[in-house]
């Protein structure tokens, strides 16, 4: 019992101890950050059964993160029959993916645009030094 106890503890005060925070922002899915020019009644599931039709739905994320250099979000939304979306994500040589997408019965079409110049470390050939012999 005890050793349990002292496990409960030594775990919170690790995870309270971290040092990692993300800031992120999600938004109610009242507030669409993509345009749905349609508009779908909303459907209610038969008593009993299971509801496997398509939902309408609408998210967005986004997280920055200095430290981690994480920089990317998300913006999705669905009328029940096609979804629509787009994402950013930092690439690690400095710009930018953007991609837009649609799925819909006719399957995945993405558009995908690169925003700045790549830049690379300028190359550094690694030390090596000769093992003369034993």
């Amino acid at each position: 019992m005890n050793k349990s106890i002292i496990l409960v503890v030594c775990c919170l005060a690790v995870a309270s101890a971290a040092d990692y925070y993300v800031e992120s922002r999600i938004l109610e899915t009242t507030q669409t950050p993509l345009d749905q020019s349609t508009d779908v009644p909303s459907s209610s599931p038969s008593s009993g059964a299971d509801d496997l039709s398509a939902k309408v739905y609408s998210f967005f994320y986004e997280v920055k993160h200095e430290e981690s250099k994480n920089d990317y979000s998300h913006a999705e939304s669905s009328d029940g029959k096609v979804v629509k979306g787009t994402y950013k994500v930092l690439l690690p040589d400095g710009r930018n993916q953007n991609v837009e997408y649609v799925a819909d019965s006719n399957g995945y079409v993405a558009q995908v645009k690169y925003e700045g110049e790549a830049k690379y470390p300028e190359f550094q050939p690694a030390r090596t030094s000769r093992i003369l012999g034993y």
